[in-house]
Parts: structure tokens; C-alpha cells; sequence
């Protein structure tokens, strides 16, 4: 994926970031997306190392940024999930069942 938008990186899409946002619950939903995706992820489970690096990459320039740079994030997402983070979603939902 070629966006520098750490939102597109974890391949969240647009209108649920927003809503998120909006209600106020974006910082929980993506530490919990976060640790959820590593414990799929992780290398040491077995899983793709640079889509590990990528969210890890991802999640750290949340965290850091300030409310404009995510309100810039966030208006600028293309909503554009890889095959990757499908199979990511994909196996999040098979392990919460």
C-alpha cells in the first residue's frame, strides 16, 4: 500500500473511523484493533512480519499525532483494504468466534 495515512495502513475504512471519532471511542477501538491484529500478526505466532511492521508503524503515528493530523488522516482516507488486511480481518473474526 503507497498511503503514508496510517488509517489506511490498518485498511479501516473511512465512515466507521469517522464515527468512531465521532463518539469518541476511535482511541480505544484502535488499540484494541491493535493488539487484536499482533496477536494474529506477531512473528512470534507465526504470522506475515511486514504486515506486523506496517500496523505496528501504523498504530505508533495514531498515538502520537495530535487532533490534526488525525482529522487530516481521517479526511483523507481511500478506503482502499488490501487482500492482506481482509485475510487480517478475516482471521481476527475466526479468532473472536
Amino acid at each position: 500500500m503507497d498511503s503514508d495515512n496510517p488509517f489506511d495502513k490498518l485498511g479501516l475504512k473511512r465512515a466507521v473511523v469517522e464515527d468512531l471519532a465521532r463518539r469518541g471511542r476511535l482511541d480505544d477501538f484502535v488499540k484494541g484493533y491493535y493488539r487484536l491484529s499482533q496477536l494474529y500478526l506477531h512473528p512470534d505466532q507465526g504470522g506475515d512480519t511486514s504486515l506486523s511492521a506496517m500496523i505496528n508503524s501504523a498504530y505508533s503515528a495514531i498515538e502520537k499525532a495530535d487532533s490534526r493530523q488525525r482529522e487530516a488522516w481521517i479526511s483523507s482516507m481511500q478506503n482502499g483494504a488490501t487482500p492482506e488486511h481482509i485475510a487480517l480481518i478475516e482471521g481476527l473474526v475466526a479468532r473472536v468466534e
